[in-house]
């Protein structure tokens, strides 16, 4: 099966470059959850680790942050797509702060929905960024926009790879299809 043009970086810009690697990773991260049962979905199969949701939301969060500072430099507004939850935010939190088993959580579906709406307008956002707009100023000790696309690229990487750890303590199995792999 060929690689679709969109996806090949021949000559790519900076924009076009980050555009492929959020593509991928996005891609990535759906193909890990989006055919889990909500029962495995909030299923807790590792003893005091994170469930897929409660991960899967952890980055989608991440990234409509990140999405919101391109927003702000594109269109002098930052607009969240998504309800920041706190419980969500698991890099570092306190124990008591983290999801349980006793939490209501998203369905798969719900997720997907979110996750395909947020997708849509990061990469339409950096799309549309010039190369002027991802080297101005970041966030916090980012130095610029491009960085912390960058860390969102590597960010849903790392946490796609848990997914699939979780995947296979569950029996969940599979293996997507991708490009001759």
């Amino acid at each position: 099966m060929p690689i679709p043009d969109h996806r090949i970086a021949r000559a790519a810009d900076l924009g076009r470059g980050l555009s492929i690697g959020l593509d991928e990773a996005h891609l990535a991260l759906r193909e890990a959850y989006e055919d889990l049962s909500d029962e495995q979905f909030h299923a807790y199969p590792v003893e005091g680790r994170q469930n897929a949701v409660s991960i899967v939301m952890h980055v989608l969060q991440q990234h409509d942050r990140f999405n919101s500072h391109l927003e702000r430099r594109l269109r002098g507004r930052e607009q969240l797509l998504l309800d920041q939850e706190e419980r969500f935010d698991i890099g570092g939190a306190e124990p008591e702060r983290l999801p349980g088993p006793e939490d209501e959580f998203p369905s798969v579906a719900e997720v997907v929905r979110a996750h395909r709406r947020l997708h849509e307008r990061l990469l339409e956002n950096v799309e549309a960024a010039s190369d002027d707009d991802l080297a101005s100023p970041g966030p916090g000790d980012r130095p610029r926009l491009s960085d912390i696309l960058f860390c969102a690229v590597h960010h849903a990487n790392a946490h796609t790879r848990q997914i699939w750890h979780l995947r296979g303590v569950m029996g969940a199995g599979g293996w997507p299809h991708q490009h001759c792999a």
